[in-house]
Parts: structure tokens; sequence; C-alpha cells
């Protein structure tokens, strides 16, 4: 009989505080489901990749950081000739495409970009040119784009 009392308990309980506040959940879901959805998210190009190669740099950074702190990791990547003077505290301030996507062909790309990197005491400001490589991939069927960006000094 206690058992039965106990779980009669426990069903008041569940549906005293629910107080239908679930619906109204649901209801403010909906309804950010339809202006997500008609909210306009275009993206040029140029934007997309300058996010990646942004994304990208700032990875390199702290794969850098994390070599000199541990040498026995060995990971190499083509920007560790822009971060000689790095160190722990060196964060990538701002990073500014100095001219528009170029189209070299069908499957290269590069961007010019300024990057200004600060750490405690020093600012730095240097010019690299990303290249970005295209590449088809077809997974099950599906047609996926990969890309692989490496930096240069600009010539």
């Amino acid at each position: 009989m206690k058992k039965v009392l106990t779980y009669f308990v426990y069903v008041l309980l569940l549906m005293g505080c629910s107080n239908n506040a679930s619906s109204d959940k649901i209801m403010n879901m909906e309804t950010m489901d339809e202006a997500v959805e008609t909210a306009p998210t275009t993206i040029s190009e140029g934007e997309a990749y300058l996010d990646l190669v942004s994304t990208k740099l700032k990875e390199s950074l702290n794969t850098y950081q994390l070599r000199a702190e541990n040498p026995q990791f060995l990971a190499q990547d083509s920007s560790h000739i822009f971060f000689g003077r790095a160190n722990q505290e060196t964060k990538i301030e701002t990073i500014t495409p100095l001219t528009s996507l170029k189209h070299v062909n069908d499957d290269q790309l590069e961007l010019l970009l300024q990057v200004t990197l600060e750490s405690v005491n020093e600012r730095t400001i240097d010019t690299i040119k990303a290249l970005i490589r295209k590449t088809d991939l077809i997974i099950d069927g599906m047609t996926i784009q990969s890309s692989k960006i490496t930096f240069i000094r600009p010539e």
C-alpha cells in the first residue's frame, strides 16, 4: 500500500509541476524555426573562403605554440615560417584580405592577407598568401568538395 501511495504522490507532483509550460516551449520553438527558415543566409564565396583561411591560420598558430611547448609533437604545416617569434601569449588580432579571391585555375584559388599578431609587448603585421586547392571527393554517391590551404610568403 505504501508503494501505491508513493507512486500516486509522484504522479501528482509531476502533473502539478508541469503547469502546461511545455506547450509554450513547443510554440516558441516552432516560431523560432519559422524565423530561421525565413531569414536570408547568403554568404559570398570570398567570405566563405576567408572564414576557412582564418580558421586554418588560427589552428596553425595553435599547432606552432603546441610544438614550441612540446618538442615531441611532430606536426608540420606551411605556416611555421610566419610565427618565428611567436610565444604562448601570441594571438591573431586581425586577418584582413588585401585582394579579392583570385581563381588561378579550376582547382586553385589565392587570397592575399594582412595578418596582425599581438603578444604581451609586441605587435607584428605581416602579409601572407593563402593558396586554396579544391578537390572533389565522391563519398557514398555524393560529391563533396575538399579544400587544402597552404600559406606562403607573397612574391
